[in-house]
């Protein structure tokens, strides 16, 4: 995004405050999770009660049951998305 760039300083596109280039880093990809969590996972009293919910709408699907939802799971944190993710597999 600010590859292309060339004077020093840029909005930010959220609070429009100008920004040194300079002052800008690169967010970290590794993971946040100290332990490797596909081979550590545990799963919470919450996470169980949400894949026991999923596990029952794909039942409800497969069964071709009408009234058979679908689901979207939010967080407000992505590492735990990250989590979900796992028992999903």
């Amino acid at each position: 995004m600010f590859g292309s760039i060339t004077n020093q300083t840029i909005q930010c596109p959220i609070c429009r405050v100008d920004v040194d280039r300079r002052s800008l880093m690169t967010a970290p990809r590794a993971s946040r999770f100290t332990v490797d969590p596909n081979k550590a996972f545990q799963m919470s009293t919450k996470m169980k009660h949400l894949m026991d919910g999923l596990d029952a709408l794909i039942h409800r699907r497969r069964a071709r049951d009408p009234n058979a939802g679908k689901a979207i799971v939010f967080s407000q944190w992505t590492s735990m998305l990250d989590l979900v993710e796992i028992p999903l597999k």
